[in-house]
C-alpha cells in the first residue's frame, strides 16, 4: 500500500476554504437593524395573525398604500423563526443556508477545475 505524500497545494486549499468560511459565516452572523429583515418578519406576523396577505401596507403613515407582498413565504418563515427561537434562530437559518451555498459551489468550482485540468 502506497503511503500518500503531503501536498502542499492540498493544504493551502483548505486553508483557503476555512478562512472564506470563516469570513462568510462572520458577515451572516451579524444582524444588521437598518435591513428590511424587521419589516418582513412584521409582515409575517401580520399573515400569521390573519391568515391572509395584507393588500395596504398597514405600517406605512400614509394611508391607501397598495402593495403586492412578493415575499410572503420567506416572511413568515422569518417570523416563526424568530417567534420560536429569537436571534438565534435567524443566525440558525443564515448559517444552514451558507453552508449549504458555499459546499455547493465549491463542489461546483472543483468539478470544473478539475475538467479544466483534463482538457490539457
Amino acid at each position: 500500500m502506497k503511503k500518500k505524500e503531503f501536498d502542499i497545494t492540498n493544504l493551502f486549499h483548505v486553508f483557503l476554504f476555512a478562512i472564506l468560511f470563516l469570513l462568510g459565516f462572520s458577515y451572516i452572523t451579524t444582524i444588521n437593524p437598518d435591513s428590511d429583515m424587521w419589516w418582513m418578519m412584521t409582515t409575517g406576523k401580520w399573515i400569521v395573525e390573519h391568515k391572509a396577505l395584507p393588500t395596504e401596507n398597514v405600517f406605512v403613515i400614509h394611508d391607501g398604500y397598495h402593495m403586492i407582498v412578493q415575499q410572503w413565504i420567506p416572511a413568515i418563515l422569518n417570523y416563526t423563526l424568530y417567534h420560536h427561537f429569537g436571534v438565534w434562530g435567524l443566525i440558525a437559518l443564515a448559517t444552514v443556508l451558507f453552508g449549504v451555498i458555499f459546499f455547493l459551489l465549491r463542489k461546483s468550482l472543483l468539478q470544473s477545475v478539475y475538467y479544466f485540468y483534463c482538457s490539457f
